[in-house]
């Protein structure tokens, strides 16, 4: 049985493209912490080392004394590569390219390499083919996104009080495995009025959604930093990729399929239509904490071509 590619419909193509676009822009405006290996916080910690994870879903098996799956501090860590920055001077962000074990270098996994070393990205994490000693001392050089985009499906906002102190990091006795983001966040969230209208004769149909933009921040500074960046969209245009023919750019463990094609390059090689920001609309602010977090409330109004070939 041959399993075909159903086209995705305009929700879930602008929710992508939407994440793809900001991920792109914070990442380009700096907006990411670069860790070196062995590097240290203020207190002592090291912020490059990697925990075990017991009984993860993908090594149930894992009980202690061999580890297949190693967490880090934080989540969210840069994939993007050939991004074109806003400012002259940002010092590039750290790609995850391997792994020490306990001193010992072991690259990622790619054709010319079988170490079986895989980034999970986006769940900043280290899956080992081969699993080590939950003893062993993992560290790691990478550089981890300040902003998580994501939509508001998940229900992650009531889990961070638990997991997330005041300095941004992953409380070390309570490292996740699941699906806990970080703060500060985006959580996208379309309307559900969409205005539908034809173009002139010959065909064509354009559609007016709403996108809502949750933002969730643990101090003033960021959401006010995130709320500004995000006004200044108005009057963009979000070049859209299609995500039906590109090729896929992170296997199942999160770890590159085979290398990683920046926003721009996907744009330029799987341009889909446009999509145009009409107006952006700051409804809430709270310049208070709200039970611990600022919060921030925006609407996107797009104008999107969704003709589709019959």
């Amino acid at each position: 049985m041959t399993l075909q590619r159903r086209k995705r419909g305009f929700r879930n193509r602008l929710y992508s493209n939407v994440k793809l676009y900001l991920d792109d822009m914070f990442v380009a405006r700096g907006y990411y912490d670069n860790i070196a290996s062995g590097e240290q916080n203020f207190d002592g910690t090291n912020l490059s080392q990697l925990f075990p994870v017991q009984n993860d879903e993908w090594y149930p098996q894992d009980s202690g004394t061999t580890v297949h799956v190693w967490q880090g501090y934080r989540k969210n860590w840069v994939s993007e590569s050939g991004v074109t920055y806003f400012a002259s001077g940002l010092t590039a962000p750290t790609l995850a390219s391997g792994v020490y074990v306990d001193g010992v270098f072991h690259g990622r996994r790619t054709p010319n390499n079988t170490d079986g070393i895989s980034m999970d990205f986006r769940n900043g994490r280290v899956i080992l083919e081969s699993g080590v000693a939950a003893s062993s001392t993992l560290e790691i050089a990478y550089s981890v996104k300040e902003v998580w985009v994501d939509t508001i499906a998940r229900d992650m906002v009531t889990n961070q009080v638990t997991v997330i102190d005041n300095t941004k990091r992953i409380a070390v006795s309570n490292v996740p495995s699941g699906q806990i983001g970080n703060l500060p966040m985006i959580l996208m969230d379309i309307s559900s009025q969409q205005p539908t209208y034809g173009l002139e004769l010959g065909g064509g149909k354009v559609i007016n959604p709403s996108m809502f933009l949750h933002v969730v921040a643990e101090n003033r500074y960021d959401k006010d930093e995130i709320v500004d960046a995000l006004v200044l969209r108005q009057f963009k245009t979000i070049t859209m990729v299609d995500l039906d023919t590109a090729p896929a750019q992170f296997n199942y463990y999160g770890d590159y399929e085979s290398t990683y094609a920046a926003y721009g390059t996907l744009t330029s090689t799987y341009r889909d239509r446009y999509a145009y920001i009409e107006n952006v609309s700051l409804i809430s602010n709270d310049d208070i904490a709200q039970e611990g977090y600022y919060t921030a409330l925006l609407r996107f109004d797009f104008r999107l071509d969704i003709t589709e070939e019959v």
